[in-house]
């Protein structure tokens, strides 16, 4: 139990760290998606990722934008993956689907994995490089 306290302790420490090398990154930032900190013993990279999100109610502005609303907007209805799809395509279990190879070759056409870069990577230094 000592140990776990003093685990939480050590990642509070850890998140108090992180903020501030956040914060001096989005400070020199200038305009780009990723700032390298270079220190004596680590190297921190941090990757801003950013996106909009629109309101349901954004077509009230669609009289004052005229064409650009068509332009700047669309309309979408977005699929998600179930966990039964990811079971399906990662492991031998066919769900009793005949010909599964022949299926997830299909669905591929349509799915792909997108990785998400991590936000912050700190990495400790060799012999000072």
């Amino acid at each position: 139990m000592s140990l776990k306290g003093k685990i939480k302790e050590l990642e509070g420490e850890l998140e108090v760290i992180q903020d501030r090398i956040i914060e001096i990154a989005r400070n020199r930032r200038e305009g780009t998606t990723t700032v390298t900190l270079d220190s004596i013993t680590a190297i921190a990279v941090i990757t801003f990722r950013e996106s909009y999100t629109v309101k349901n109610e954004i077509g009230e502005i669609k009289v004052p934008l005229g064409p650009l609303f068509e332009r700047f907007f669309e309309k979408k209805v977005d699929y998600k993956a179930t966990t039964d799809f990811k079971k399906f395509m990662e492991s031998d279990h066919a769900l009793g689907i005949e010909a599964p190879e022949k299926v997830k070759a299909a669905i591929l056409e349509y799915v792909s994995v997108k990785e998400t870069k991590p936000y912050l990577k700190m990495e400790e230094k060799i012999d000072g490089k």
